[in-house]
């Protein structure tokens, strides 16, 4: 017996999860689609009636999988499911839905349950691998495909259904809860069979510990985001709080599959050991230049300037000798020469501050993009040289640095035009590297050798 009753419901003021005013529906009732069996006489009846659908005043379109919802809310929908053979499987499908109401109320269904290989979806729904391969129910008007996602079920997933996608959890560098409004890791995630194209913040953080922001505007529960919003969030701590912060994504890719949820953690530490007023990272051609400053320090040693390329492992690449005890502003900065040469993209800096006990605290971090470098041409000669090198470049304007074996930075000039000469005559016998960063484009590195004069 396949009957199903829908009758006297009532749904009013109904969004979807996302608020965007897309259909409501009164019924959302699965067919179930099978091999063909001998049932004896069969009655495969669906009755609708008395139902009510108050509609908001405007309905946007929605679309899932590429199929067009429409611009309306519908009294009922249809959707088709494969769950296998029929053989073996009780078939008791009698269905009443009666005098049900839903008001003012976001995401909320009424669903049909059956002893068919029993199928009971009562969350938010997003992604049913069962559910992929859906079928249009013939001869019924408003019939919809692909439309219920996000629930399990114990059948056997369907020929051609796709797996779905991926969100990577993620743990933060810690970041002080004094420090303001701080860049976190990415948002990341994968798909077996296609491509990440945004990604949902589906649970926040309490308000007690902090605010999650893209830009400067604060992120709301469900917010959706592109690829490239998921590289610009930014947390600002309570200042009265310090432990984990743990928010809760999901990655969608372009089949509109959704992943199950990811934690995103973010350790709060106790306040800097000095008081950082100023921290800024910026690009300059394939230089980074970092400022910061300092309101007061306290028994304070030095900075270790740290740098990453992937936000998570970093590595000191100088350091700065503190102030000790001081309550005056104090201000410092260090220039990361041709970092955007071989790091073309997002590199990353934070500071460890170091105490005259060795306490270590870190600061926020900050983020410098580097475009592509574009293709340069060096030549240089003689080489050996004895006494002068020319360089000769592709265009003009560069910054000309000798360095030695050992990375100590020996000669460095300038050259306006696309020519240059160095006077190595006092340099020991020996082989050095010379290091252009041209006003335009990628660095260029040569090593050449000082002969004997």
């Amino acid at each position: 017996v396949y009957n199903t009753q829908l009758v006297g419901n009532w749904v009013e003021n109904v969004e979807d999860r996302t608020n965007t005013g897309a259909p409501a529906y009164i019924g959302l009732l699965p067919y179930q689609y099978g091999v063909s069996q001998s049932l004896g006489t069969a009655a495969l009846g669906v009755e609708v009636k008395n139902n009510t659908l108050v509609a908001r005043p405007s309905y946007k379109t929605s679309f899932v999988n590429n199929n067009e919802l429409g611009r309306e809310g519908y009294y009922n929908h249809f959707l088709a499911q494969f769950i296998g053979p029929m053989s073996d499987i009780p078939v008791t499908l009698g269905t009443i839905f009666q005098n049900n109401t839903a008001r003012n109320t976001a995401n909320a269904f009424y669903l049909s349950s059956g002893a068919h290989n029993t199928l009971i979806c009562s969350t938010t729904l997003n992604n049913v691998d069962n559910l992929v391969d859906d079928r249009v129910l013939h001869n019924a008007a408003k019939a919809s495909v692909n439309t219920v996602r996000e629930c399990s079920a114990s059948t056997v997933q369907p020929p051609n259904s796709r797996p779905r996608p991926t969100a990577d959890p993620k743990t933060n560098t810690p970041i002080p809860r004094n420090g303001g409004a701080t860049r976190v890791l990415p948002l990341t995630g994968s798909s077996p069979n296609g491509y990440i194209t945004g990604f949902t913040i589906t649970e926040l953080p309490p308000a007690s510990q902090g605010t999650l922001y893209l830009g400067t505007d604060p992120i709301s529960q469900h917010s959706a985001l592109s690829v490239e919003q998921g590289q610009q969030l930014s947390f600002e701590p309570r200042t009265s709080f310090t432990g984990e912060v743990v928010f809760t994504y999901t990655s969608i890719d372009d089949h509109g599959l959704v992943s199950l949820g990811a934690d995103f953690v973010i350790p709060v530490s106790n306040p800097l050991p000095v008081v950082l007023t100023q921290f800024t990272a910026k690009a300059r051609n394939t230089d980074a230049l970092l400022a910061w400053a300092t309101a007061a320090e306290l028994n304070h040693s030095y900075f270790a300037v740290e740098r990453s390329v992937d936000g998570t492992s970093f590595q000191t690449v100088h350091t700065v000798r503190g102030s000790g005890t001081s309550t005056t502003g104090m201000a410092y900065s260090f220039e990361d020469y041709g970092v955007g040469a071989h790091t073309p993209g997002m590199v990353y800096y934070r500071l460890r501050q170091v105490d005259q006990d060795s306490t270590t605290t870190y600061s926020a971090v900050r983020a410098v993009s580097f475009a592509a470098p574009a293709t340069a041409a060096l030549n240089i000669y003689p080489n050996p040289a004895a006494n002068e090198l020319r360089i000769n470049l592709s265009n003009p304007g560069a910054r000309l640095t000798v360095y030695s074996a050992t990375g100590l930075a020996l000669l460095d000039t300038r050259t306006a035009t696309k020519e240059g000469v160095l006077d190595i005559q006092k340099l020991p016998a020996g082989t050095y590297v010379l290091l252009v960063r041209p006003d335009q484009g990628t660095c260029l590195r040569q090593q050449f050798v000082k002969e004997k004069t």
